[in-house]
């Protein structure tokens, strides 16, 4: 299996709802993922704390129209 910082995972699945995702490692501890867009969009803004610049994000979503993201 896969390994992330020395544990292998041993399952993972996605709430019905799709939201989350659900991991337990090898050692029945068990993670989980909040999916949802919001919660990618506001760890991502957590992590850079500024909106994307135009070049970035004509780089990255060259089709999409610009939106303010933080």
């Amino acid at each position: 299996m896969p390994t992330s910082a020395g544990v292998g995972w041993a399952m993972t699945a996605y709430a019905p709802h799709g939201t989350y995702l659900y991991a337990i490692d090898e050692h029945g501890r068990i993670t989980t993922w909040n999916t949802s867009p919001a919660a990618w969009l506001d760890g991502a803004c957590g992590i850079v704390a500024r909106p994307m610049t135009d070049a970035e994000w004509s780089a990255y979503l060259p089709r999409v129209a610009y939106t303010r993201t933080c």
